[in-house]
């Protein structure tokens, strides 16, 4: 099957490679089109075609299959659980690996075995009311699974109460833990930047400018607020990386939910892709629940998946309402739910509370026609890269925020960074009023 060529390469063996040239292609190409040509194959805008989606039947045809094909997966995982569900009783579900990143097959999941699906299941068996739990990791993908087995083996290794105090446990020179684990930081990757590698990152980039916010959290997270409610377009770059294939406040672009039009300028001019891709809110507590239907199953003490943007939840009409740009066309939203705990991030949903009427924020990540970034250099690329990002706000690991904006002007997208400047001596101007 392989075949080890000069230097140490392990090459696949041609002589192996199936080319597909069977009696099932022709069923295939029926049913999916014909086969994808080579240089279109990492290109999903060449693929579908998807800005044709409104003009092209042949595309109008694919997004039905595709369609098509999101059902039948939702219907055949809803049946395998059905069957482990009335073969165990339980009505508590680990999901994980790639499918466990379909979100909305688990928002189907938790809808279909709910409390009446389960009173049913326990009639005449005096149980409490009940309904299903789905624990999704936060990163259920391949990324992950490495990362919880070496979680569950340190889980096993780890001295636990019971033998802490012994020979054993004392000579080991660490804490005892608890049982169960909360994971409040399950998505945290490393460590923010020093306040010396954002310099060298903006060193020898002629076409950005910076200057250093002598801000603190409160004022820079109302200072954020008011950008973004001028419908102003700001990366922020902080902390430690998010694991998992979405930003959570940390490499993220940040944005106005409450106008429309801010998915179309996400698309078209800072993202530079697909124009029917959805974009996400980041909200708090109090927000998510006025505004959303919260699943009682994506939850418990220890664990809330809304947290990691690994559930979506449908809409209320407030929602629809007020914060149009992040309700996708199913009327579902896959809502990160920020805690006190992310100071910055909290206090500035909070703030827009204040500036926009909603404790709501567009939450996509930092990255453009890229991997989501995870230096300042590659920070300061995708804000070069794109034509509709105000600014990026580089903070460092003291705390210390740095705005950096672009220099290039070229009179319709791209104004040098005289917008930004503008909204910043007008912020400055009502908060030494105030």
């Amino acid at each position: 099957m392989a075949v080890l060529a000069p230097g140490g390469r392990v090459l696949a063996n041609h002589e192996y490679v199936d080319r597909l040239e069977h009696s099932y292609r022709p069923l295939l190409e029926e049913f999916f089109g014909e086969a994808i040509p080579e240089e279109k194959f990492w290109n999903p805008d060449k693929i579908l075609c998807v800005d044709d989606v409104q003009i092209s039947e042949f595309t109008r045809q694919r997004c039905d299959k595709a369609a098509a094909m999101q059902l039948v997966f939702e219907d055949w995982v809803a049946h395998v659980l059905r069957y482990l569900i009335e073969k165990t009783g339980s009505n508590h579900l680990v999901w994980s690996g790639g499918c466990a990143l379909n979100c909305r097959a688990s928002l189907t999941l938790l809808e279909h075995f709910n409390q009446d699906f389960y009173r049913r299941l326990d009639q005449g068996t005096g149980r409490e009311e009940r309904t299903l739990h789905i624990w999704v990791p936060p990163t259920p993908n391949d990324a992950g699974g490495p990362a919880g087995a070496a979680f569950a083996l340190a889980f096993q290794a780890w001295p636990q109460p019971e033998v802490v105090g012994s020979s054993g446990g004392a000579g080991l020179g660490v804490p005892s833990l608890p049982p169960a684990w909360p994971l409040p930081h399950a998505f945290l990757c490393g460590q923010g930047p020093s306040l010396a590698e954002v310099d060298q990152a903006l060193k020898g980039h002629s076409d950005v400018k910076s200057m250093r916010l002598e801000l603190g959290e409160d004022d820079l997270a109302d200072f954020m607020a008011y950008v973004i409610s001028h419908d102003g377009v700001m990366g922020i770059f902080q902390g430690a990386a998010e694991i998992g294939p979405r930003a959570l406040g940390h490499r993220t672009i940040l944005a106005n939910p409450v106008n429309p039009q801010t998915l179309e300028v996400l698309n078209s001019r800072v993202k530079l892709r697909e124009r029917v891709r959805p974009i996400a809110p980041m909200v708090t507590l109090e927000a998510a629940q006025a505004m959303w239907h919260l699943e009682p199953g994506a939850s418990d003490s220890s664990y809330d998946a809304y947290r990691y943007m690994v559930q979506c939840v449908r809409a209320k009409p407030l929602a629809q309402e007020k914060v149009p740009a992040v309700v996708h066309v199913d009327g579902t939203s896959r809502i990160q739910l920020v805690r006190e705990s992310d100071g910055l991030v909290h206090k500035y949903l909070k703030r827009m509370g204040v500036r926009c009427g909603v404790e709501v924020s567009v939450n996509t990540s930092l990255n453009v026609g890229s991997p989501i970034v995870q230096t300042p250099e590659q920070a300061i690329g995708s804000l070069l890269k794109s034509a509709g990002m105000h600014a990026i706000l580089l903070v460092a690991d003291n705390g210390i925020p740095t705005l950096v904006y672009g220099t290039a002007d070229d009179g319709k997208l791209k104004d040098g960074g005289r917008q930004l400047l503008q909204w910043l001596d007008e912020w400055r101007g009502q908060s030494r009023g105030g």
